[in-house]
């Protein structure tokens, strides 16, 4: 496990390190986590420029909308890492 892995402790609780592109399912739905700040991991749709502000945390996009967590919770399962 790298240095910032270990210092972020963003991790699923299947025990999977959390990742920007990672299919989830989110509140019992699929979803995509599109930006992780502690890892300074940004999809080209969610540049760092837009979203490092807030600090800390990662982003679920799901068919609903977005979701903002400075912690891993129970409603995400991992399912795969983006290809």
């Amino acid at each position: 496990m790298s240095e910032k892995s270990e210092l972020s402790g963003l991790c699923y609780d299947s025990g999977e390190e959390i990742h920007a592109g990672d299919y989830v399912y989110h509140m019992g739905r699929p979803g995509r986590v599109v930006f992780v700040i502690d890892r300074d991991e940004y999809s080209a749709e969610f540049p760092r420029e837009a979203w490092q502000r807030y600090g800390h945390g990662f982003m679920i996009k799901d068919q609903f909308g977005l979701y903002k967590y400075d912690e891993p919770e129970e409603v995400i399962q991992f399912i795969r890492r983006a290809m």
